[in-house]
């Protein structure tokens, strides 16, 4: 499973299989980067 996003804060999660096919799984709007914390 791969995940686009364009420079626009839209995303796409896209499965490839091994055969070669994709499809696309969704599409969405605002994506949101988190950053999770390190351990302390």
């Amino acid at each position: 499973m791969e995940i686009w996003r364009s420079d626009h804060w839209n995303w796409t999660p896209l499965m490839s299989y091994t055969d070669g096919r994709s499809c696309i799984i969704a599409m969405g709007e605002n994506w949101d980067q988190v950053n999770p914390k390190k351990p302390a």
